[in-house]
């Protein structure tokens, strides 16, 4: 099998597009799904080991599969990319992950110099509730490092992407002549490995250690492996700080406790470092709990309860269509006359125009035409792109959608029944539900990919439940002009204020 497998197909499925990086005995490609007829987009990740009998092939197969299953079930997690398939070809091993669109620690740290104090707390809190969930389902990451946090670019969450003990359990060196497992080289990233995990003993609080190396990192612009620690084993960094911010002493002695060099007095659990993060916050009146926390799991059985569908299904009002089937037409309904109400308040601001009607307020951009498509279901706003040429043949276009159920519902359950209609009507799900806010409320965003009359069409939906009260944005667009329309798309979806 070749070195490069860009432009290949695997398993009569997966494209290989392109490669995206590789390192160790490792490739990861971006590839497109060719069974389906509309197409995902996906991450997946090529291991190439080279073993000397069947005897350690035979391992390395079982134990993939093995750390495979595990990945699988620790993808139900918001902030951890989905596995949706594994498999071995010809002894290289293949993992098909979810492609999260976003910018690493990494390469944010690259652009800016440090992090501020808000942004280095929130990314910390928002780790940490994900390091919880793995590590009370019984697992280590043991590769924790700003190339292996990612935020996401729809709403600026952390995903914690690419678990070492995959490349540890298949790492030829690991597997002796009789396929008998014996860790003897570890994962190991220089400044972000503790002493124990380099002396092939890791602990959950291992990866405490490397997160907190971590925001040390963002805190100070400084890479681990330039600190060092003094004759007390203290690390040495709060003189490389901002010295025009201001940070709270109890926080950085929860960093120092993080980064402390024997394990025994490290925090034993992300929980504990919570638990002291709003002790010291919530001194000061601040809340540094994510957008999001509600929805953390804390186990992998809750989170595989929380997506089941609930008792009665929620339907609208008596005789009102479904509001997919609606969207469905959008693009050849005739506007319907506009009441007085949808023209309370409309005044231009910068590139952008506030619009306010008495259920919500809004900001669309300037040259956006804008379309009433209320009828006795809803109350439906559309804003739509102007045409780029003549032979634009599709325009852009954001829905706003407020709807009133028969009885008041979960965004749960709401959630689930507005997935199902999603697929119902054909639609291929390229991004799974995930926790997000929307008008300051608690919601949830799904991307997928249609038809709308002969066209096809990408489109990012928001959803939240206020008691009987759904309120929806869809962005549409087509598939190759997605990401040129997106930025527009969120700052009307940001700028969402929902006003009863």
């Amino acid at each position: 099998m070749s070195d490069n497998l860009a432009g290949k197909t695997l398993k009569e499925h997966y494209y290989l597009e392109k490669r995206l990086d590789s390192g160790g005995f490792g490739t990861i490609y971006l590839a497109r799904d060719t069974f389906s007829a509309i197409g995902g987009t996906y991450v997946v990740k090529h291991f190439s080991p080279i073993y000397d009998n069947q005897a350690q092939l035979e391992t390395a197969m079982r134990l993939f599969q093995q750390e495979s299953d595990t990945l699988q079930k620790l993808g139900n997690h918001p902030q951890i990319p989905r596995i949706y398939d594994f498999f071995e070809e010809e002894s290289h091993f293949f993992l098909v992950q979810e492609f999260i669109e976003g910018k690493t620690i990494e390469q944010e740290l690259t652009e800016i110099d440090y992090f501020d104090r808000d942004r280095a707390i929130k990314f910390l809190s928002q780790t940490l509730e994900v390091l919880e969930f793995i590590h009370e389902a019984g697992y280590i990451h043991r590769d924790i490092k700003p190339s292996n946090l990612i935020r996401n670019r729809f709403d600026n969450r952390i995903f914690l992407i690419d678990f070492g003990a995959v490349k540890e359990k298949i790492n030829p060196q690991n597997i002796g002549k009789e396929g008998q497992f014996t860790r003897t080289v570890g994962i190991l990233s220089p400044g972000y490995t503790p002493d124990e995990q380099f002396h092939g003993k890791p602990e959950y609080c291992s990866d405490i250690y490397a997160l907190g190396m971590v925001v040390i990192q963002a805190m100070t612009g400084k890479h681990p492996n330039k600190l060092y620690r003094n004759v007390n084993l203290e690390l040495m960094w709060r003189d490389l700080l901002p010295p025009h911010i201001n940070y709270d002493l109890n926080f950085l002695d929860l960093i120092d406790k993080m980064v402390e060099q024997q394990w025994q007095k490290r925090y034993q659990s992300a929980t504990a470092i919570l638990e002291a993060l709003n002790l010291i916050y919530l001194a000061q009146n601040t809340e540094i709990s994510t957008s999001f926390t509600n929805q953390k799991p804390t186990s992998i059985q809750e989170e595989n309860s929380s997506i089941s569908t609930e008792n009665s299904p929620v339907i609208p009002d008596k005789n009102k269509l479904d509001k997919f089937k609606m969207l469905a037409g959008l693009g050849i309904l005739s506007a319907i006359a506009i009441p007085s109400w949808l023209y309370l308040s409309s005044f231009r601001q910068g590139d952008f125009i506030t619009y306010e009607n008495e259920h919500i307020k809004v900001e669309y951009p300037a040259g956006w035409s804008r379309e009433n498509r209320s009828n006795f279901l809803n109350n439906t706003m559309v804003f739509i792109s102007p045409k780029e040429s003549e032979s634009d043949e599709f325009q852009e276009r954001v829905a706003i959608i407020v709807e009133e159920s028969s009885r008041p519902l979960s965004l749960t359950e709401y959630s689930n029944q507005a997935v199902n209609q999603i697929e119902k009507l054909a639609n291929f799900i390229l991004s799974p539900p995930r926790p997000t806010t929307l008008g300051r409320s608690d919601g949830k965003y799904v991307i997928y990919q249609g038809m709308d009359l002969d066209k096809k069409v990408k489109r990012q939906e928001v959803w939240t439940v206020n008691y009987k009260e759904i309120y929806t944005i869809i962005y549409t667009a087509e598939p190759d002009k997605f990401d040129k329309f997106l930025p527009k798309a969120e700052k009307m979806i940001e700028s969402l204020e929902i006003l009863n």
